[in-house]
C-alpha cells in the first residue's frame, strides 16, 4: 500500500511576475543572442529558461569556451539536425564546462540545433558567480579568464516595470571586445599561437548588449514623457 507522505504544491506566482507561455521555435525567430532569455524574470529565485539557435554556413564556427556557473544549468536540444546533440537530448553538465562547436560541419547551410538551458536562479543573499575563459586553439591554455557575479544590479533606481537583462550575456560582451581587440591578449604565453578573435557575432551577445541598452533608454523616455504629462 503506498504511503503518502504530503502533497507537492505549486506555490503561487508573485506579485508582479505572472505565468507566461512561449513557443521555443516560434521565440527563436527574433533571438538577436544566443542563451535568450524567455521571459523577462532573471532575478533571485526565478526560473530562467534561455534559448539558442545554431545554423551552419559561412563564418558560422562557434569557436569554444569555459564556463563557470555556481548554480546547476539544465540543458535540453528541442530540435537538430546534423548536429552533436542529437533532439530530444537532457543535459546537466558539470559547474564548469566546455562550450561550442555544436555543429558537425559549420559551413553546412543545412546543420541547425535548437537548444534551451535552465538554470534557478540563487536565493538572495546567496552568492551567484560566473566566469568565462577562452582558451588557445593549439594548446587550450588559458588566454582570458573573466569572472562576474550574475546577480542582477540594485534596480530600485530604475523605477516600475523595469526587469533586469541576463548578466551572462552583458559579461560576455563587454570581456570578449577587449580581448578581440588586442593581439597581445590573444597570443598565447605557453605555445606562442596568435589566436584569431572570438567569433562574438555567431553568439550575438553584442547585439543583446546594444538593444538592451537602446531599449532602456526607450523605456525612461516614455516614463519621463508619461510623468510630464500628469503635471
Amino acid at each position: 500500500m503506498a504511503v503518502i507522505r504530503g502533497q507537492r504544491q505549486i506555490p503561487s506566482p508573485e506579485a508582479g511576475k505572472p505565468p507566461l507561455l512561449a513557443n521555443v521555435f516560434h521565440a527563436l525567430r527574433s533571438a538577436n543572442t544566443s542563451l535568450m532569455p524567455m521571459f523577462p524574470y532573471t532575478e533571485a529565485e526565478d526560473m530562467v529558461p534561455c534559448a539558442t539557435i545554431f545554423w551552419g554556413g559561412e563564418n558560422r564556427d562557434t569557436g569554444v569556451f569555459n564556463h563557470m556557473n555556481s548554480v546547476d544549468e539544465v540543458a535540453i536540444c528541442f530540435g537538430a539536425q546534423k548536429a552533436r546533440m542529437p533532439t530530444g537530448f537532457v543535459h546537466v553538465g558539470t559547474r564548469t564546462h566546455l562550450v561550442g562547436r555544436f555543429l558537425q560541419d559549420p559551413t553546412d547551410p543545412e546543420e541547425c540545433m535548437a537548444i534551451v538551458v535552465t538554470q534557478l536562479q540563487a536565493p538572495e543573499g546567496v552568492p551567484q558567480e560566473e566566469s568565462y575563459t577562452f582558451v588557445c586553439e593549439t594548446c587550450q591554455a588559458p588566454l582570458l579568464t573573466h569572472e562576474f557575479s550574475a546577480r542582477p544590479e540594485d534596480h530600485e533606481e530604475h523605477g516600475p516595470g523595469y526587469r533586469p537583462p541576463l548578466e551572462t550575456i552583458l559579461e560576455g560582451a563587454r570581456c570578449v571586445n577587449p580581448f578581440n581587440a588586442s593581439e597581445a591578449a590573444r597570443t598565447c604565453a605557453k605555445c606562442g599561437t596568435v589566436n584569431e578573435p572570438f567569433p562574438v557575432s555567431v553568439w550575438g551577445w553584442n547585439s543583446y548588449e546594444r538593444n538592451t541598452v537602446a531599449a532602456e533608454r526607450a523605456r525612461r523616455a516614455l516614463a519621463l514623457t508619461a510623468d510630464a504629462a500628469t503635471k
